[in-house]
C-alpha cells in the first residue's frame, strides 16, 4: 500500500508541474474565480454564444458547429434554432434547451455538470419530458469539464444514450 501512495504521489507531482509549465491552471476564468461557476459562467456562456443576437448566418454558424462537434445527424444541421437556458419542466431544470422553429420538430437537451452530483434518474426525466412532447426526434447531450460520462443512477432506463 505504502508503494502505490508513493507512486501515486509522483503522479501527482508530474502532473502539477506539467500544468505550472503549461500554465493551465492559469486563465481568465480562474483569474475571475469563475471556472467552477457552471449556471453563472459556463451556462451563461454557451447559451451567449448559441444566441448571438446578430446576423442569422453567424448565429447559426455556432450551433451547426456544436452540432457536428457532438456528431448530431446531418437532419439537425438544417434546421433554424430557439435557444432557451434554465428550461423548466415539471421534473426539474434543463440546463440548455434548442428547439427548432421549423416544421421538423426537433430538441437538444444539454446537461452541465461540474462539481454537482448527477441526480437521480436526472437524464432519463428530461428524456421523458422530450418524448411528452412529441418531438420527432432529439439529443441528449452531457457536458463536463473533464469528460466524463454521466452516472448511471442519472442514465436510469434511457431509450437514448447519449
Amino acid at each position: 500500500m505504502k508503494e502505490i501512495i508513493k507512486k501515486a504521489g509522483k503522479i501527482v507531482e508530474e502532473n502539477r508541474k506539467l500544468r505550472n509549465a503549461e500554465g493551465t491552471d492559469y486563465n481568465i476564468f480562474s483569474l475571475l474565480d469563475a471556472e467552477r461557476d457552471e449556471v453563472g459562467t459556463h451556462e451563461l456562456m454557451l447559451f451567449t454564444i448559441l444566441n448571438f443576437k446578430t446576423d442569422y448566418r453567424v448565429k447559426n454558424e455556432f450551433i451547426q458547429q456544436l452540432l457536428v462537434y457532438f456528431d448530431v445527424p446531418k437532419s439537425f444541421q438544417k434546421e433554424e434554432w430557439k435557444v432557451e437556458k434554465e428550461h423548466y419542466t415539471s421534473e426539474g431544470r434543463i440546463d440548455l434547451f434548442l428547439r427548432t422553429t421549423g416544421k421538423h420538430k426537433k430538441c437538444i437537451v444539454i446537461e452541465l455538470k461540474i462539481d454537482a452530483e448527477d441526480q437521480k434518474r436526472q437524464l432519463e426525466r428530461y428524456e421523458e419530458y422530450v418524448c411528452t412532447k412529441n418531438y420527432e426526434d432529439y439529443r441528449i447531450i452531457y457536458l463536463t469539464l473533464d469528460g466524463r460520462e454521466p452516472s448511471s443512477q442519472s442514465v436510469g432506463n434511457m431509450k437514448q444514450n447519449k
